[in-house]
C-alpha cells in the first residue's frame, strides 16, 4: 500500500520503471513518449544525460495555475511555472521523457490542460475501500494529471462519513445486513453478516492533505434528496412514512427518500453540510439530486402541505414534485453560497429549475450538459456512455470480472469530446471538464477496482487534458505499453486488454471495414475465412474491408511466440445489409444515441448491451421499416437477433409481427410470431427468432415485437416495462 507523505517516492519508482521499460525507436512518439501528450513539442535532436542534468526551477506568475515548461539542452534542464501544481506536472513529464538509457532527448516543452476540471468519481458507499486504497487511486490519478476526486461519500447502500452531531449516521447508517450486491444478486460473504466501515474525521483529514501534496482537490458527496435510506434508517423520521427502514443491502434506487416538507430535514442536511465543509476545504461540495422518486413525496401530507405553501403548481414541463425538489436544491444552493461554497449536482437538478450558480453534471447523455451550458449554468461533462469506469472493458462479460454490463475500452473512452456540434462559443465557455465515475456495487476488491480503473484512466487524461489536435489514438496504443510496465511496477492492477487486439469497425456499402490496435509494437496476424490465425498468418498493416458474406474475421497479437487470445466478429449474411431504414418508435430514452444503422450492419454484437452494435426499446415497441428497394430480391423470412440480459432488465419481445407493402404506406400482416416469456432458469445469452412466411419481393418490411410489459413477478423489475434489445434484422 501507498503511505507515502510526498509525491517523491512515488515520482522516483516511475523513473525506474521508465529506465527499464522497451527500447528505443526514433519516430517522433518514442523520443516524446508522454501520457497525457503535451501541448507543444520542439526537438532539438540530441540527447542530454538525465542523470548529469542539473534542473533548474524558475516561477512564473505570467502562467496559467497549472501551465510548465521544460528546457533540455546542452545537459541543463530549466523547469518553469507559476504554482506548485505546474511543477509537479513538469516533474512528471520528466519522469515519461526519461528513456531506457536513462538520457532525456533535447527538447522544449510548452504545456497546460485543456480543462481546468480533471475528475474521477469513486462510489464508496456500495462497498467501503480502506484508506490506504484511496491513497493508492490518488497515486495513480496523479500520475494522470487528474485534479479532482469526487468521493461519494453516502447512499442508500451506506454511509461513510464521520458526523458528529447525528452520531447515529455511522452506528447504524455505516452498516448493512448482508452483502447482496453484484451479479446474480451475490458479491461477497454470507447474507446474514454485517458489512459496511466508515472514515472518521481525522482520516478524511489525512486524505485531504495528502491529495493535496499531489495537486488534488477533494469533492464531497452527501447524495440527497434521494439515495438517503442509510440516513432514513439512522433518523426514520427523516422519512416521509417513519419506516422501519434499513440500509440497503443489494443494488438498486430506494423509494423512501427525505421528507421534503419536514423542517427537520433541513436541520439535518445543514448540520451534515456544516461538518462536511469543516473537513473538506474544496470550493465545490456536491449534492447529488439524482434518481429521487416522487411516489411517497406525493403520498404525503407534510410534503403536499409544503407544496401548496409555496404556491408550487405543476406546467407544462414539471410536476408539483418536481418543483419542490427545485425548492430543495434552491434552498441547499443558497446555504452553501452563504458559507462560500457552490454546489454542484446530477443533470437531474435541472428538472426542478435550479439555481443559476449550480454546476450541473451531465451523466445521462451528452444532452444535459448541452441544456444546462444553455440556460448558462457551467458544466461538468460525465455521460455514461464515454465515462462510466463501472461498465465492462471487454465485450462479451463472461470473460470479464464482475460488472454492471455496458462496454466501454479503452478507444470509447478516447473518442469522447465533450464539445459537441450544436455548442456556441458561449456554450464551450460553460464546460468546465470532463469526469469518469467509477461506481461499485459490483466492486468489492482493491484489485477489482484498480483494473476498472486502467488502463482507461490514459485514455480519460487525454480527452481531459490535450487539445483535440494532439490527440492520436495510435501513438496512445504505442505509449501505453510503457504505461502497463509502470502500472506493474507500482503494483496496480489493469486490464490487459490492451495488449490483445483492439478493434475499431464500421459497415461500408462495399463491406466491413476492420480497424486494429494493440500496445506497443507487436505485430497483429488475421484470418477472414474463420480459421485460427497463426503467426504465420497475414500481418495486419492498415484498415482492411471484407466483402464477401457470411464471413468471421479472426484476429491475435503474437509476443514470444504465445497469441494473446483469438478475437473474433461474425459478418452475416441476409439481403437487408446496408438497407435504408425507419424506426418508427421512441427508442430507450437513454439509449437513443445507438446508431439505427447498426440493425442492418451485418454484424453480430458481444453480450455487453451498452455498445453500439445494438438498438434498444423499453416503452414503446420496436417497430422498423426496412427498404429493400425497387429491385428487391425474393426472400421468405426475418431473423432479429437480440441479447437476453435479465439482471439488466433485457428480455425477449411477447411477440414477433411482419409486414410486407409496396408502396411504404399499406402494408399487410405475413406472419405473427407470440414468444414465451423468459424464465428464471432461461439462460442469458445472445439469441436469434426467425419468422418464416409465404415467399415475397415486396419493397418495404416493417418489423413489429413489443416489449415485455409487465416484467414478471418473479424478477425485482417486477411491474416495469422491460427492454428489448436488438442487434441485427437479417431477411432471407
Amino acid at each position: 500500500m501507498n503511505m507515502k507523505p510526498s509525491l517523491k517516492p512515488f515520482l522516483a519508482v516511475f523513473a525506474l520503471t521508465l529506465m527499464s521499460s522497451c527500447a528505443r525507436h526514433n519516430e517522433y512518439s518514442d523520443i516524446v513518449s508522454v501520457i497525457p501528450e503535451p501541448q507543444e513539442v520542439h526537438l532539438f535532436g540530441g540527447f542530454s544525460d538525465a542523470d548529469g542534468c542539473k534542473r533548474n526551477d524558475v516561477t512564473d506568475r505570467t502562467l496559467g495555475g497549472e501551465d510548465y515548461r521544460i528546457f533540455i539542452k546542452d545537459g541543463k534542464v530549466t523547469v518553469t511555472a507559476a504554482s506548485e501544481r505546474g511543477f509537479l506536472y513538469a516533474g512528471q513529464t520528466l519522469m515519461q521523457l526519461r528513456n531506457a538509457e536513462g538520457k532525456y532527448p533535447d527538447v522544449e516543452i510548452r504545456d497546460w490542460p485543456r480543462f481546468g476540471h480533471r475528475g474521477l468519481l469513486l462510489d464508496c458507499s456500495r462497498h467501503f475501500f480502506s484508506i490506504e486504497e484511496i491513497r493508492k487511486v490518488l497515486d495513480v490519478m496523479a500520475l494522470h494529471k487528474l485534479n479532482v476526486l469526487h468521493w461519494h461519500l453516502t447512499d442508500d447502500q451506506g454511509w461513510r462519513i464521520e458526523i458528529d452531531s447525528w452520531p447515529r449516521l455511522t452506528e447504524v447508517g455505516a452498516w448493512r445486513t448482508g452483502n447482496r450486491l453484484g451479479r446474480g444478486g451475490t458479491d461477497i460473504g454470507p447474507d446474514n453478516e454485517p458489512y459496511g466501515g466508515f472514515y472518521t474525521k481525522e482520516e478524511l483529514r489525512s486524505v485531504v492533505g495528502y491529495a493535496s501534496s499531489l495537486g488534488i482537490d477533494i469533492m464531497p458527496e452527501i447524495d440527497l434528496p434521494g439515495h438517503m435510506l442509510s440516513a432514513l434508517a439512522s433518523y426514520p423520521e427523516l422519512g416521509c412514512t417513519g419506516g422501519p427502514y434499513a440500509v440497503m443491502a443489494y443494488g438498486g434506487i430506494s423509494q423512501d427518500v427525505l421528507c421534503a416538507g419536514n423542517e427537520k430535514t433541513y436541520k439535518f442536511i445543514e448540520d451534515v453540510l456544516t461538518e462536511v465543509m469543516d473537513v473538506f476545504p474544496y470550493e465545490y461540495v456536491h449534492i447529488g439530486g439524482d434518481e429521487c422518486p416522487k411516489n411517497r413525496w406525493e403520498a404525503c401530507h407534510k410534503c403536499q402541505t409544503r407544496i401548496k405553501a409555496l404556491g408550487i403548481k405543476s406546467d407544462a414541463d414539471h410536476t408539483a414534485e418536481q418543483l419542490l425538489q427545485g425548492y430543495v436544491t434552491k434552498r441547499i444552493g443558497k446555504f452553501l453560497k452563504e458559507h462560500g461554497r457552490r454546489m454542484v449536482g446530477w443533470d437531474e437538478i435541472l428538472e426542478g429549475e435550479a439555481p443559476l450558480d449550480a454546476v450541473v453534471m451531465s451523466w445521462r447523455g451528452t444532452e444535459g450538459g448541452i441544456k444546462a451550458s444553455g440556460l448558462g449554468h457551467d458544466v461538468i461533462m460525465t455521460p455514461n456512455r464515454n465515462m462510466y469506469f463501472d461498465y465492462c472493458q471487454g465485450e462479451n462479460k463472461e470473460s470479464e470480472p464482475d460488472g454492471i454490463g455496458g462496454y466501454l475500452p479503452v478507444w470509447k473512452v478516447y473518442e469522447y469530446e465533450p464539445f459537441t456540434p450544436e455548442m456556441t462559443d458561449e456554450q464551450k465557455s460553460h464546460i468546465l471538464g470532463v469526469q469518469a465515475n467509477l461506481w461499485t456495487e459490483f466492486i468489492s476488491t482493491d484489485s477489482h477496482l484498480e483494473y476498472m480503473l486502467l488502463p482507461r484512466l490514459s485514455a480519460l487524461s487525454e480527452v481531459q487534458w490535450c487539445l483535440p489536435g494532439r490527440k492520436s489514438f495510435d501513438r496512445l496504443m504505442k505509449d501505453m505499453s510503457r504505461m502497463a510496465s509502470l502500472y506493474e511496477n507500482l503494483g496496480y492492477d489493469y486490464a490487459k486488454h490492451v495488449f490483445g487486439v483492439i478493434d475499431q469497425h464500421r459497415s461500408l456499402e462495399e463491406g466491413v471495414e476492420f480497424t486494429f490496435h494493440t500496445a506497443g509494437e507487436a505485430g497483429i496476424r488475421y484470418t477472414v475465412d474463420g480459421s485460427e490465425p497463426t503467426a504465420g498468418s497475414q500481418l495486419y498493416e492498415a484498415p482492411f474491408v471484407v466483402s464477401e458474406r457470411p464471413a468471421t474475421v479472426k484476429a491475435a497479437v503474437f509476443r514470444d511466440g504465445k497469441d494473446s487470445g483469438i478475437y473474433f466478429r461474425d459478418i452475416l449474411a441476409g439481403k437487408a445489409y446496408h438497407r435504408p431504414l425507419l424506426v418508427n418508435t421512441e427508442k430507450a430514452w437513454n439509449y437513443k444515441w445507438q446508431p439505427d444503422e447498426s440493425l442492418v450492419d451485418g454484424l453480430r454484437g458481444g453480450t455487453n448491451f451498452n455498445s453500439d452494435s445494438f438498438v434498444a426499446w423499453n416503452e414503446e415497441p420496436m417497430d422498423v421499416t426496412i427498404d429493400m428497394g425497387e429491385d428487391a430480391q425474393a426472400y421468405s423470412s426475418v431473423t432479429i437477433c437480440i441479447l437476453v440480459d435479465k439482471l439488466n432488465y433485457i428480455f425477449a419481445p411477447s411477440s414477433v409481427e411482419v409486414s410486407l407493402s409496396d408502396d411504404g404506406e399499406r402494408f399487410d400482416s405475413v406472419a405473427h410470431l407470440d414468444v414465451i416469456t423468459d424464465r428464471p432458469s432461461d439462460p442469458d445469452c445472445l439469441r436469434e427468432i426467425p419468422v418464416s412466411f409465404r415467399e415475397s419481393n415486396a419493397r418495404y418490411i416493417r418489423v413489429k415485437a413489443p416489449v415485455v410489459n409487465p416484467i414478471p413477478d418473479w424478477h425485482p423489475g417486477r411491474g416495469h416495462s422491460a427492454f428489448i434489445f436488438v442487434d441485427e434484422i437479417v431477411v432471407e
